[in-house]
């Protein structure tokens, strides 16, 4: 999918890009330039309202370098673009998001896409892995899947932080983001026929 501005991307391409997503979870957008932070916020708000991050709220109301509150940044990098101190706690926030999750389960408001952009990646390593939930249910058998139908599971984004080595987390930062409660096995409102399974490493 090759775009060049938020502003030349026809209804009838974000809907097939929707259709892309329903049918296999993870779609590549082929840019032909730097896509930029308009541009990423452009074209997510397109596909429906956008979640703004609470990161820094939670961690000390430090300043973010990005300028649209509706992106998350998951970088390593201060506002002066300098690396961030190993002990620094937007780090050991951000560390949690190396364990395998879903995103933003752990809100009440789950998300129903994320739209990721790298602006600098390593030159080897550090791949970014995904899992189709769906394949994995199909995958079960049927007495698991009658047995997990309507259950309801607690998502806390405090879990995967403390697994991830942040340990110093205070009970007014833990109420900035209480925990959300959502079935193990979720059915798309839009797309009946489809299941996704909600239970994940970080945040069961």
């Amino acid at each position: 999918m090759l775009f060049r501005s938020r502003k030349e991307v026809p209804d009838a391409l974000i809907a097939e890009f929707r259709r892309a997503m329903d049918t296999y979870a993870v779609a590549v957008i082929r840019h032909d330039g730097p896509f930029t932070d308009e541009q990423h916020v452009g074209f997510t708000r397109r596909l429906g309202p956008l979640q703004k991050m609470k990161m820094l709220t939670m961690v000390g109301n430090s300043t973010s370098r990005l300028a649209y509150p509706e992106l998350i940044d998951v970088g390593n990098l201060d506002v002066d673009g300098k690396l961030l101190p190993d002990d620094d706690r937007r780090r050991a926030y951000n560390r949690g998001n190396l364990l395998w999750h879903t995103d933003v389960s752990f809100d009440a408001n789950r998300a129903t896409l994320s739209l990721l952009a790298a602006h600098r990646i390593p030159p080897v390593g550090a791949d970014t892995e995904f899992a189709d939930t769906r394949a994995a249910y199909d995958a079960l058998p049927e007495a698991i899947k009658k047995r997990i139908e309507g259950l309801v599971v607690e998502h806390s984004v405090w879990h995967s932080r403390a697994l991830g080595g942040m340990s110093d987390v205070s009970e007014a930062e833990k109420a900035t983001r209480p925990p959300s409660h959502h079935r193990l096995v979720h059915r798309s409102e839009e797309h009946t026929s489809e299941l996704q399974s909600q239970s994940t490493i970080s945040y069961a």
